[in-house]
């Protein structure tokens, strides 16, 4: 899926379906913008699974949404044919081990760092995210498109 403009970030992804986020117009708008322009975009497995996981968990979402409403949101995604879906592959592992000696992480970083690398095992390396940090530490082209 390298002919993608790249990859979209989870937060990016749920900002523009939670119509009550204060970053809700600014996400929106730009995945619409970009669309409108003929651009295509990656997603990881990964963005799908933590879209589900945050848009389903009342701790994290309010109102938290029906496992059906996601399940269907993502439907909706996959068949847009705005997106095409990448995975980790061969290269992944040896990439995240790389990308985890390059900078020291701990917690829940790491599912940042997997991300980036299975973006460039897959030949992606530009993201838009709300949280560019690590993935320019990893080298990644990374764009906030919500400032």
């Amino acid at each position: 899926m390298n002919n993608s403009s790249g990859l979209i970030d989870s937060n990016i992804l749920i900002y523009a379906n939670l119509e009550n986020s204060p970053f809700y117009r600014q996400a929106s708008d730009f995945i619409n913008k970009e669309i409108e322009n003929g651009k295509k975009f990656a997603l990881a497995l990964q963005n799908l699974v933590e879209f589900y996981a945050v848009l389903t968990n009342s701790k994290l979402t309010n109102p938290v949404r029906a496992p059906q409403e996601v399940s269907q949101k993502i439907q909706n995604i996959l068949n847009s044919g705005f997106y095409g879906v990448i995975f980790p592959n061969t290269q992944t592992p040896t990439t995240l081990v790389l990308f985890l000696e390059k900078i020291l992480v701990r917690g829940a970083e790491v599912h940042d760092v997997n991300l980036a690398a299975t973006a460039i095992s897959n030949g992606i390396n530009t993201i838009y995210t709300a949280d560019p940090r690590i993935f320019k530490k990893l080298g990644l082209t990374a764009i906030n498109p919500l400032t």
